[in-house]
């Protein structure tokens, strides 16, 4: 019986550290532990944001075009950018939450009022609207090939072969 209670938790154990010792195994041993990071991302893009900007730029171009809006306009608003960021960064370093809060609800409907008055200048536009609109469809069809390039044979589906 003894014999039999040695053996019921010796396996358990035996199997653990085999696949402790095999796991080492399995990495390079040039490898330095330390020098592994979790950092997947600093390469990455969000599409949605980089084209959001480029969106943002064609308005702004068609409005220069037109006259709607000069350059010195748009230099300050890019500068008044620049201050509200810089504004929230010493707010938030301050630790004062309730300002920050407040402050970012306040931006927060400015840009609501902005974003609002720009769709209805694009609205106002049919042939700004339809250039935005192919630009988006195009976008659409680049993401649509990018992922189709990333999904070939073995690597997840929907590409040709797999």
């Amino acid at each position: 019986m003894k014999s039999f209670l040695q053996l019921l938790i010796g396996l358990p154990l035996a199997a653990l550290l085999s696949t402790t010792a095999l796991a080492q195994d399995a990495v390079p041993g040039d490898v330095d532990v330390n020098e592994i990071t979790m950092d997947v991302t600093d390469n990455a893009r969000n599409f949605r944001h980089a084209n959001r900007g480029r969106m943002r730029n064609m308005v702004y171009e068609y409005m220069l075009e037109n006259g709607d809006i000069t350059q010195e306009e748009l230099d300050a608003r890019a500068a008044i950018r620049e201050t509200h960021r810089a504004e929230l960064k010493a707010l938030r370093e301050a630790g004062d939450a309730d300002a920050l809060a407040a402050r970012v609800a306040e931006l927060r409907q400015e840009r609501a009022a902005h974003r609002e008055a720009m769709r209805e200048y694009v609205n106002a536009h049919e042939d700004l609207s339809a250039a935005l609109e192919e630009r988006r469809r195009e976008m659409g069809e680049g993401r649509r090939r990018g992922r189709d390039e990333n999904r070939g044979p073995g690597n997840g589906g929907g590409g040709n072969g797999s």
